[in-house]
């Protein structure tokens, strides 16, 4: 299976998804507080598909857009 096909599988937005383009909405905290904490586990969710499946040996970062969410969040996981 070709990696951008898996990385698809894995609910990774591909290269020239208009999602890509468009510039995120931010979150109005603390008001959106719970919907910016469901934002973040799904990403947390998402990364964990991805290194069961890809080892990211330097680290790995992931922002809602590339998991198909117009909002500003992202979270990164450093190496180790």
């Amino acid at each position: 299976m070709r990696p951008s096909r898996r990385m698809r599988d894995l609910g990774v937005v591909q290269q020239g998804a208009a999602i890509l383009t468009e510039r995120a909405r931010a979150f109005d905290l603390p008001a959106e507080r719970d919907e910016g904490e469901r934002v973040v586990g799904e990403l947390f969710a998402a990364m964990d598909r991805i290194g069961q499946v890809h080892p990211f040996a330097k680290g790995m970062g992931l922002a809602a857009p590339q998991i198909g969410i117009s909002r500003a969040a992202a979270v990164v996981q450093p190496p180790g």
